[in-house]
């Protein structure tokens, strides 16, 4: 798969904000999902999710070629390499799978990288949903910070913590007020 340097370091640099840090203990959610399907009208989609949050976008591409596949890889080993590449107009990078070594390439000017695929479940898989029945929500970012500093910071202490929206109504709580 090749991108533009610029759409693909934008985007993984979105979900590695999403997908959690490495620590001590290796976490069952610690990474993001790049899926490729070449003969779809927009065949890459890159995933996050830290457990609570999931997110999702389509990328542009300039080619996808192969045969359908499915990347999980750690965030911060793919945003190291994607945030330093250079900028600029066709500044390319290409995405490629090693099978046998379950390695992702990684190649541009002057780069040749590689990351190891993350095996078995370790990263969850979320179902499918209806794009008919999604729409756009203007200015939901302006919504959300209106609203988030009434959040409670620690949110994992107490329940009913946190912002919620569903499309008409941003709202949010410290447990005790809404």
């Amino acid at each position: 798969v090749t991108f533009d340097n610029e759409t693909i370091s934008d985007a993984i640099e979105k979900a590695n904000r999403i997908a959690p840090r490495m620590s001590g203990t290796t976490s069952h959610v610690a990474g993001i999902q790049i899926q490729i399907d070449p003969g779809q009208d927009d065949p890459v989609t890159i995933r996050a999710t830290n457990g609570d949050t999931f997110w999702s976008c389509w990328v542009d591409v300039i080619e996808a070629t192969g045969e359908p596949a499915t990347w999980r890889i750690l965030g911060e080993r793919i945003n190291s390499i994607t945030r330093d590449l250079p900028m600029g107009e066709k500044k390319r990078v290409t995405f490629s799978d090693e099978v046998k070594s379950n390695r992702i390439t990684v190649k541009g000017t002057r780069l040749n990288a590689w990351m190891a695929q993350l095996v078995g479940d370790a990263f969850p898989l979320w179902e499918p949903f209806d794009e008919e029945q999604t729409f756009p929500v203007e200015d939901l970012s302006e919504k959300v910070e209106a609203v988030a500093w009434a959040a409670r910071k620690d949110s994992t202490v107490l329940p009913w913590s946190g912002v919620m929206f569903d499309g008409k109504h941003v709202v949010a709580s410290d447990t005790f007020r809404m």
